[in-house]
Formats: C-alpha cells, structure tokens, sequence
C-alpha cells in the first residue's frame, strides 16, 4: 500500500469505525499490551506490621488496525497523561514515517499528524501548556499508529488503543 492510498484506507477505517455499534459487526481481537503494577507499603503506628498491596492494571488495545502488516505496541498508558499527552509506541522496523489519528468518543477522527519519531504529544511536537488552546484529550478517545517505510509503503500499524487525561 502506497501512500497516496492510505488517505482513501483511513477515510474508509473512519467510517467503519463510526458505523461500529455491535458485537454483530465482525471479530474483534482484544489483546494485553502492557501491565502496570504498583506497590505501596503502609503502617499505622510502629508497633504494627506493614502492609503492602499490589494493584496490577491490565490495559487492552483493539488491533492490529489493519490486517497484514505488524503491529505497533503502543507505550502510552491510557490514562493519567493529562489532556495533552505524548503518545509513545516502540519502533516499527525500517519504518520512515508514522502518521497518528486520534479519534474522539464518537471514533470521528479528531488530530492526526505526520512525524519521523515513535512519540509525538497531542497537538504537536511540543507540549501545548494547558489551559491554552488546541487539541485535547477527552474521556472517550482513542488513538492509532501507522508506520510507513521509505517508498510510503504501509508496513505496521497499531491497534485503537483508548486514550483519556
């Protein structure tokens, strides 16, 4: 896939992931990308013994977005990085460019960009400062990696990962 026709892919994807509203719709893999576990230690007076907790959160990602290519891990948790977060994903191998959608709670595409890294904050290379305007993440938002290689061939893609502050 070149990419002059990824425009025509994506307008196609973004349909499709507006019309998704059932289970009926056709198979959906669902798979662990990263657990993040913490551990806190507490106590009550010093004649206790401590406690300690562990809280292990599983995260899931909906992909690969398309079928045929590798797949991208996407690193970003998927909360707790503010309304401007930078979005991370490990390398795709020989990969030139990575285009990045973000889709708002109605799976409409919201942002998208351009860039050579495996990382890019909403709204731009750099952080926008909050409070300023410009895109933001809300509850309900997803977001999505491709990679291309030098020629614009499609070579890996994510899958629709949520994405919140």
């Amino acid at each position: 896939m070149t990419r002059a026709t990824l425009p025509a892919v994506l307008l196609v994807l973004a349909a499709t992931l507006s019309g998704c509203s059932s289970a009926d719709d056709g198979p959906t893999t669902e798979s662990p990308s990263r657990a993040d576990s913490t551990t806190s230690t507490v106590a009550s007076s010093a004649a206790e013994e401590p406690q300690t907790s562990t809280t292990t959160t599983t995260t899931t990602t909906t992909g690969p977005a398309i079928s045929g290519v590798d797949p991208i891990e996407q690193l970003t948790p998927q909360s707790g990085g503010g309304s401007r977060p930078l979005l991370e994903w490990l390398p795709a191998g020989n990969a030139a460019s990575y285009f990045v959608v973000v889709y708002d709670e109605n799976a409409d595409p919201y942002w998208s960009t351009l860039t050579s890294e495996p990382r890019v904050y909403v709204g731009g290379i750099a952080q926008i400062p909050e409070g300023r305007d410009g895109p933001a993440v809300a509850a309900g938002y997803s977001w999505v990696v491709y990679a291309d290689d030098i020629e614009g061939n499609l070579i890996a893609a994510s899958g629709v990962r949520p994405i919140a502050p």
